[in-house]
């Protein structure tokens, strides 16, 4: 009988709708070897390495629009999300490092690193919602477009990664979004 190959990829805190409305979903989950390797194309492989236990923190922020048209209107609210969720990475890169440890986070426009130097590859935002949440994806003429169980397609998805240990990285979300629901799960879930 042949056994079926576990996948390693590891949900360490659940979906958090967070802000006051409810409209910004932060989750945290520990790459496998598969995103290890392809993180390391990203981001490097001085700043990373194959052996790190790198966390994954996908978020995805409530928009007013239904961000798959085009328009003056859109273009003005990606830009305002991107803003956004740059302040809140930004802080929590920042607050991550003062504790001795690695953060970054990817531009969702570009897929490239927002502090760190570029390198070769790109982080697909929308794509790894579906393989770490297994959100629905809607596939559209030009690209592949994000279904948020919640939020539909009035959804920005972005991500944060640090090497931080889960403990520190749960304390560090808590405290930027003045929440205390950033607790491990008893049980942990594989993807």
């Amino acid at each position: 009988k042949k056994k079926k190959k576990k996948r390693d990829m590891m949900m360490l805190c659940t979906p958090q709708l967070v802000l006051d409305d409810k409209s910004f979903e932060v989750s945290v989950f520990r790459a496998n070897k598969r995103f290890q390797r392809e993180l390391i194309g990203i981001f490097g492989g001085d700043t990373l390495k194959k052996d790190d236990n790198i966390l994954i923190i996908p978020t995805f922020k409530k928009s007013q629009n239904d961000l798959v048209g085009i328009g003056g209107r859109i273009e003005e609210e990606k830009d305002r999300l991107l803003e956004e969720f740059v302040a809140i990475a930004r802080e929590f890169c920042e607050m991550i490092k003062e504790k001795g440890f690695w953060a970054d986070f990817t531009d969702p426009a570009s897929g490239f690193p927002g502090i760190g130097e570029r390198f070769g590859s790109t982080y697909p935002d929308v794509l790894a919602a579906q393989s770490l949440l297994r959100y629905s994806v809607i596939a559209a003429d030009c690209c592949q477009i994000l279904h948020h169980p919640k939020f539909g397609t009035n959804v920005y998805p972005a991500t944060i990664f640090t090497k931080a240990p889960v403990t520190i990285t749960l304390d560090i979300l808590g405290k930027i979004f003045n929440t205390t629901n950033f607790q491990q799960p008893k049980q942990v879930f594989t993807t």
